[in-house]
């Protein structure tokens, strides 16, 4: 009887303990998201990144009709004698021309991409933003980032860091709420009439953080963007 009774007791201990002990991994609902495919396919990034895109072609147009001004006058200059008395005028416009296309460019190009590092920015915002509706209405307590699907090939130590980067390097599919949030996120953008941008929610303050800028004008955020979902 005393052996059965002290039996009991270890079993009741053993219960007290595993109830009280500390869980091992995160506590709620987790799930995982490719913020990279979400982004390149959100229309909040896509229709205002088309607005760039007209620019950064507009500005094309305008450097091919300077350099195409710039090689006529260099042409004029070369079959002109330098005893000509219209020479060194013509030298000058030359160099003026040039130096006006030096200046065209570098100025666009430095326009687009800080439109790029904005919009960037401004996105990342809103789709934090509305992230966080979205996972509150489906009990979601924690999201992660989806890992690179593979290793972009690169000098050893940028792919060292590319590997330091990975802070997730497995889930299951069922997690990945890729393309539910994105079709959560465009439909947003669709019944705000295109101007989600004007009525979406700031995240909290707490929350919000600093997004990184584009490097390549009119280039899409990912260089090799995998599908919504993949991991």
């Amino acid at each position: 009887m005393r052996l059965t009774l002290i039996v009991l007791i270890l079993s009741v201990a053993c219960a007290v303990s595993a109830e009280v002990k500390a869980p091992t991994g995160p506590v709620g609902p987790i799930a995982v998201v490719n913020l990279e495919a979400v982004i390149n396919n959100a229309q909040l990034f896509t229709t205002r990144m088309e607005k760039i895109k007209k620019d950064g072609a507009e500005a094309e147009t305008r450097l091919d009709d300077l350099e195409k001004q710039e090689k006529d006058l260099k042409g004029r200059l070369d079959l002109m004698p330098k005893t000509n008395a219209d020479y060194r005028k013509v030298q000058e416009e030359l160099e003026v021309l040039r130096t006006r296309r030096k200046l065209f460019l570098e100025n666009t190009r430095s326009g687009i991409e800080r439109q790029q590092g904005l919009l960037l920015a401004d996105c990342y915002e809103q789709v934090r933003a509305h992230l966080k509706t979205f996972c509150v209405d489906r009990g979601l307590k924690l999201v992660h980032l989806a890992p690179q699907a593979r290793l972009h090939a690169a000098p050893l130590q940028d792919m060292l860091n590319q590997l330091g980067q990975q802070a997730l390097l497995y889930y299951d599919d069922s997690l990945d709420i890729t393309e539910p949030f994105l079709a959560y996120l465009n439909a947003r953008f669709a019944a705000d009439g295109g101007e989600a941008a004007l009525a979406t929610p700031k995240p909290d303050a707490d929350t919000a953080a600093p997004a990184p800028a584009l490097s390549t004008p009119t280039a899409p955020v990912v260089a090799d963007p995998a599908a919504p979902g993949t991991p």
